[in-house]
């Protein structure tokens, strides 16, 4: 089964081939086919900010309203921050958001 980043790519790639040579440089299809190539590759579990939503509902942190960017840079953090060794789990999301959340109101 691919991923949906592939099936975008391979949407993307039906696009630019079916458009006229003017507009479709070669180098753009290039592109495409190496991120399908990489992407193919590798596998990825997403988090998304419903998680971040979800987890910081979970941490028992009464009246939390996150921004959208607020669960962006929750989820940056956690890709930056977290340890090899022990990967992005459920963990690792709750203690991230509960750090956020203590930075913010300055504990």
């Amino acid at each position: 089964m691919n991923s949906p980043q592939i099936k975008i790519v391979d949407e993307l790639l039906q696009a630019y081939q079916s458009m006229p040579r003017s507009i479709n440089p070669s180098w753009v299809i290039n592109q495409l086919e190496i991120i399908k190539e990489i992407e193919r590759k590798q596998i990825s579990v997403p988090w998304t900010v419903d998680d971040v939503y979800f987890a910081a509902e979970s941490a028992l942190i009464d009246s939390v309203q996150l921004t959208e960017d607020q669960a962006i840079e929750i989820l940056r953090k956690m890709e930056e921050e977290h340890d090899c060794e022990i990967g992005l789990n459920w963990d690792v999301l709750l203690d991230t958001v509960e750090h956020y959340l203590e930075n913010l109101n300055g504990h």
